[in-house]
């Protein structure tokens, strides 16, 4: 993903950076050609925890068919029973018959 604007983050190409939070040096050079703050390579499990609440975040939600083999094995292992605790709380929905997890309202308030 392509984060644009003041602070904003990026993942590229499994590396990630972020734009300058200072405003005066954001309006100075507001393309990224300067050095990038926090530009490392990110590991494959939290690229795909990224990937996992990213999708959440919209309105067509977790669609698990649109995970790889290895992305649903890990969801499986590692994820899935948080999201059910949230579902609990009245935070998250799951559908069956579309085999997505959806943010509720309560829930989408707090997301970020």
């Amino acid at each position: 993903y392509l984060g644009l604007g003041l602070s904003a983050a990026s993942l590229v190409a499994g590396q990630r950076f972020a734009q300058t939070h200072n405003f005066s040096k954001y309006l100075q050079n507001p393309c990224l050609d300067h050095p990038r703050l926090m530009e490392r390579p990110v590991p494959r499990d939290e690229r795909l925890s990224e990937k996992l609440f990213l999708m959440l975040r919209t309105r067509q939600g977790l669609e698990l068919h649109k995970l790889n083999p290895w992305e649903r094995s890990q969801f499986v292992l590692h994820k899935e029973e948080n999201l059910s605790k949230w579902a609990s709380s009245g935070h998250i929905h799951y559908h069956p018959s579309e085999q997505a997890w959806r943010l509720t309202l309560r829930g989408k308030m707090i997301a970020n």
